[in-house]
């Protein structure tokens, strides 16, 4: 039983030294090597494990997250006696709670339905149970700064939240912090971690949770190994960068000393490993102008490069058009004059969102394979779209801008052309509300009004149906259930499926692959609104902002299609990966860094205030 560090800069070689290990040991016939990483680094790290290691697969090691290893455990031993909750399943939660204490709210009765406040409530609700901070301590802490109105209100509001957010939760569900501290109660009787080895890598904070989680392993695995990223010399001019490490090391000192467990610090970089000259400075990509950038950009004073800059290149473009056009330009150069492959090259932005679609129109009139790493909002899908509209155009009596905009996703069975018939009709002769619901009769001479009618039948047949059935729904469960059914009387499921073959025949595999999941998208959200809101009674206008809340928090993520292609991601999720060249592209004030955009519920400032009288949040 021990603990090792494994503590360096940036790129000096720890994560390459938690690789080497798991790989050695995987190959001398070890078991239970488990290597945890965060949640969205799970994928990358399995392939990079794999393809560095030269290993035919895993099957004697593991690449977990802290959740997964949850439901690994309770799998094992059991101890989920409470339905689990996903994101979306909170969302859903909160949207139909904050619409129930509305009046009681002080500070966030005007934005409490605004777009995004879900999400932000969802995420410091999230905090503060990762953080085992309670309602009572907020209303504790709201006391104690009455001087502060805003704040006081703020946590005041908050603690009114939480408190019924885990009141709904109690004895019936489980979200994922729940299930964490659920784990902290498992771990013992699970056998697969006893003489495990375990490696931490790509963690910057470790908030009290995951602390005792931490706790557990390390009396429980023959060995613990963490990386930190910190500068190994601790005196150097720019260590406030790495306080957050040096703080979660702290953390994991206090539980060695507390239960006398053996420690052992490894620094990067390792006496005759990786030094920073020229002859060997391309060893773990430690370029010298790379290792001296990395070294002096957050130090005051710097000191300035002295040698030829090589390995570096700048460019300045009179707008992002031209820079992308450069951009084409030099992976293609970089193709034909040094062969290198389109995948040994990636692109990184601060600001995708104006990036992102300049790079795909220039990038496909250049003939370079690229995959953009960006998860796809579900809301803006038109299947998500169709359901939301169905229920505005039933719940809201048929106004033209919604129903046109409910033919318009493709799935009604009308032609794009009948579509744009029967629009034009309706709009000459203001048809809207009762109107839909009787045979067209005006404009005979002028349109086909058989055509028209038989279009108006296709399409009021089924919403007719739904409109009844969500009327007499006596709670949400049945209101799903109508909603189910008319999806099924518009056979969506077979016009979806028709959809994504044409796109595989058209070659778009990103869109056929992230269609393809839509469906099963859908139906799990009306599965966690039946099982978690489903006996309460809700009407038509309400359950589709429940709905849509759902929705609004999931995003459908896909993975390379083609593995020769340029990586395109920003900078805030994309992990370090071994590329010969790293576009970087939008280096302007305010995108790189990003400005000081603090929009969460509670303020950087606010958190500090809070933090100098014991709660903390994280910063």
């Amino acid at each position: 039983m021990g603990i090792r560090y494994l503590i360096g800069r940036s790129g000096s070689g720890k994560t390459q030294q938690v690789y080497q290990e798991i790989g050695e040991a995987v190959k001398k016939g070890e078991n239970r090597l488990i290597l945890m990483v965060p949640e969205q680094f799970t994928l990358q790290a399995e392939r990079d494990l794999i393809r560095k290691q030269n290993l035919p697969g895993l099957l004697d090691a593991e690449v977990l997250s802290f959740t997964r290893l949850a439901h690994k455990i309770f799998n094992e031993v059991g101890g989920l006696t409470r339905t689990h909750i996903n994101e979306q399943g909170r969302h859903m939660i909160l949207r139909r709670l904050l619409d129930k204490l509305n009046d009681h709210l002080t500070v966030y009765k005007s934005v409490s339905r605004q777009s995004g406040f879900i999400e932000k409530t969802n995420q410091l609700l999230s905090d503060l149970k990762k953080h085992d901070i309670t309602p009572d301590q907020l209303r504790r802490m709201a006391e104690k700064f009455q001087a502060s109105p805003l704040l006081s209100g703020k946590l005041m509001d908050t603690a009114l939240i939480y408190e019924a957010f885990q009141q709904y939760l109690e004895e019936r569900y489980m979200d994922s912090e729940d299930a964490i501290n659920a784990l902290v109660d498992r771990i013992e009787q699970y056998q697969g971690l006893n003489g495990a080895r375990i490696w931490l890598d790509g963690f910057d904070y470790f908030p009290p949770q995951s602390v005792r989680v931490l706790e557990k392993l390390a009396l429980t695995a023959r060995e613990l190994t963490i990386t930190f990223t910190m500068d190994t010399r601790g005196k150097s001019r720019d260590q406030d960068v790495f306080r957050v490490h040096a703080l979660s090391l702290q953390k994991v000192r206090r539980i060695a000393k507390e239960y006398k467990i053996h420690e052992e610090f490894v620094y990067f970089p390792q006496e005759g490993h990786v030094n920073e000259t020229k002859e060997n400075a391309a060893d773990l990509h430690r370029v010298p102008e790379l290792a001296h950038l990395e070294r002096q950009l957050y130090q005051y004073p710097y000191q300035e490069y002295s040698e030829e800059v090589i390995h570096i290149e700048g460019f300045a473009a009179g707008n992002p058009e031209s820079e992308i056009e450069r951009l084409a330009g030099r992976i293609l150069s970089l193709s034909r004059t040094r062969g290198w492959r389109y995948r040994e090259m990636t692109v990184v932005s601060g600001d995708l969102s104006v990036y992102g679609s300049l790079i795909k129109r220039v990038f496909t009139q250049y003939g370079i394979p690229f995959f953009l790493d960006e998860k796809r909002p579900v809301i803006q899908n038109p299947i998500v779209d169709l359901v939301l509209s169905c229920l505005r155009v039933t719940g809201r009596g048929y106004r033209y801008e919604e129903v046109f905009k409910l033919l318009k996703t493709g799935f009604c069975g009308l032609s794009r052309d009948q579509t744009e018939l029967l629009e034009n009709y309706c709009l000459e002769y203001g048809i809207k509300g009762k109107k839909w619901k009787q045979p067209f009769h005006l404009g005979e001479k002028d349109y086909p009004l058989e055509v028209l009618n038989d279009c108006r039948k296709l399409i009021m047949d089924p919403l007719t149906k739904l409109e009844e059935a969500l009327k007499t729904s006596n709670n949400i469960r049945e209101m799903v259930t109508a909603l189910y059914f008319y999806l099924e009387d518009i056979k969506l499921q077979e016009q979806l499926e028709e959809w994504i073959e044409k796109l595989r025949q058209e070659g778009l595999w990103e869109q056929m692959n992230e269609n393809a999941q839509i469906w099963n998208i859908v139906m799990e959200t009306f599965d966690q609104l039946a099982e978690i809101l489903g006996d309460q009674k809700a009407g038509i206008d309400e359950f589709c902002r429940i709905l849509e809340s759902g929705f609004a928090s999931l995003k459908a993520g896909i993975i390379p299609t083609t593995l020769d292609q340029v990586l395109i991601g920003s900078i805030q999720r994309s992990k370090s990966q071994d590329v010969k060249a790293l576009f970087v592209v939008g280096c302007n004030d305010g995108i790189l860094p990003a400005g000081n955009q603090d929009d969460r519920l509670l303020s950087a400032e606010e958190r500090d205030l809070l933090q100098s009288e014991g709660l903390d949040l994280g910063g």
